[in-house]
């Protein structure tokens, strides 16, 4: 099966450009994953302050993009 030049040359530019954003995706998902971890350890007024932000929610939908 012959390709034309013009899929070969955006087939060449979208891989990289997946990987990246792949990437930032997963450094995303362990940001907010370690942010939850944050909020369990804490107590008082800052946990409550955390929790407001969600990040268990930010986290799991993160990790289920990839899934999709």
């Amino acid at each position: 099966m012959a390709l034309s030049e013009s899929v070969k040359v955006y087939s060449q530019f979208a891989h990289p450009l997946l990987m990246w954003c792949l990437l930032a995706l997963t450094l995303y998902a362990g940001y907010t994953g370690w942010k939850w971890r944050q909020v369990r350890s804490s107590s008082g007024e800052e946990k409550k302050a955390l929790i407001q932000k969600r990040f268990n929610i930010k986290h799991h939908q993160a990790g289920s993009i990839s899934w999709h």
